[in-house]
């Protein structure tokens, strides 16, 4: 007999624990080869656990709602030859399955939110293929367990024209109360993970903020000749990202007292830059994919990358590895047109460095003349536990100088 043990993957670096979220598949049904069994949530991320074999799941150890340790075993499966014989006897009561947390009391029909409002990678592909926003896929009636939509009902939906489904009706705890009208948003699933990862940083690493500003003029024009080229090769534009990582990484590699964590053993120095990148997610949320060996890279390779590491986050198909092992992070608020910001540091790493909007300044030149240059505000957060306030400083500076003499002649340049 073939039995697979499905466990409690680690979503990131130092994560130690992750909550079911909601199981996907009930005992007794069949399973495919990389479907998603279960849906699952940890400090760093939400993420659906693929199934590693065919067959069928045979038990679950741990209901929808419970948090567990990293490793804990949540299902077994029987593989393809042992399932067999199982799907020719009774399939399992669907009720011995735990039933799925709902935020709200459902509403006849499908809901704002239906089966948690977890879409799988092959509907959200062909969601993005015919240009549908979240909201409009989970108004589609779904024939998952729970009314979870399936690549198949939206495919018959659009099939059928896409007729515009019902809106649900608005649950009661959205009434006006004191002439004012609010709705409640619980605390759960990823929000509630980065809640309590953010306040244990602050609570843990004493941190400290460091601001300078850069003459962004050497990547604008970068980035002006070689856009057009990498667009038509690539089918994205470049973004400014790139050449941020490029300079980072290679200061980074400078200095590795800022490319560092802190653990329990001690400060661990890296001499390679596995630099993370924080990805905003739709509605909310936020992951931090890392770009391996950032430093061996060019601002062509390092675009590529990003771009695949941000597509993977967004649609939720990342793994395990793909959120561990960074050593620094960079955060870019400026493309929301802010100036900068006071990041919270991704622990264990000592550093966190922000990028503010790239804003034409006037700017008084060595020879004290008078010029407008592009001008962007460039912070490091650090960890006063792990370095002093000349290292970070230094570090800055040495960003500084990295940012304002990229080369311009080619995006190809690994050194």
């Amino acid at each position: 007999m073939s039995r697979v043990e499905i466990r409690m993957p680690a979503l990131g670096q130092s994560v130690a624990e992750g909550t079911v979220m909601q199981w996907l598949k009930a005992p007794g049904e069949p399973v495919r080869a990389d479907e998603s069994l279960v849906a699952v949530s940890t400090d760093k991320a939400e993420s659906e656990v693929p199934s590693p074999a065919s067959g069928v799941l045979e038990s679950i150890a741990v209901p929808a709602g419970e948090t567990v340790e990293v490793g804990t075993v949540l299902a077994v499966l029987v593989t393809e030859g042992e399932a067999a014989a199982k799907t020719q006897a009774p399939a399992q009561a669907p009720a011995e399955a735990p039933a799925p947390v709902a935020a709200a009391p459902a509403a006849a029909g499908p809901t704002a939110r239906g089966a948690g409002g977890f879409l799988s990678p092959a509907v959200r592909k062909l969601a993005r293929e015919r240009g549908l926003s979240r909201e409009q896929v989970l108004q589609v009636p779904g024939s998952g367990r729970g009314g979870r939509v399936t690549h198949g009902d939206l495919s018959e939906w659009l099939a059928e024209g896409g007729a515009a489904v019902p809106a649900p009706s608005a649950p009661a705890a959205a009434a006006a109360i004191a002439g004012e009208d609010y709705e409640v948003i619980p605390m759960a699933g990823l929000r509630l993970k980065i809640a309590q990862h953010m306040v244990e940083a602050k609570r843990t690493a004493a941190h400290v903020n460091t601001v300078a500003e850069a003459d962004f003029s050497a990547i604008v024009a970068a980035r002006k000749e070689h856009g057009s080229a990498f667009e038509a090769r690539h089918g994205f534009k470049l973004s400014y990202n790139a050449f941020l990582m490029k300079a980072s990484a290679a200061a980074l590699r400078a200095f590795p007292q800022v490319n560092a964590v802190l653990e329990e053993r001690g400060i661990v120095q890296h001499r390679n830059v596995h630099l993370g990148m924080a990805v905003a997610l739709e509605p909310s949320g936020l992951v931090v994919p890392v770009v391996r060996h950032a430093d061996r890279m060019s601002v062509r390779e390092l675009a590529v990358e990003a771009q695949r590491l941000a597509e993977l986050a967004r649609t939720r198909r990342f793994s395990a590895d793909d959120l561990a092992g960074g050593t620094c992070t960079v955060t870019n608020p400026g493309v929301f047109g802010n100036l900068f910001g006071t990041p919270i540091l991704h622990l264990p790493q000592a550093a966190i460095i922000d990028f503010g909007a790239i804003k034409k300044r006037v700017v008084v030149t060595d020879g004290d003349a008078i010029a407008i240059r592009p001008m962007a505000y460039v912070v490091i957060a650090w960890d006063h536990r792990v370095m002093d306030g000349a290292t970070a400083a230094r570090f800055l500076q040495r960003l500084v100088r990295e940012l304002e003499s990229m080369p311009t002649d080619s995006i190809d340049r690994i050194g």
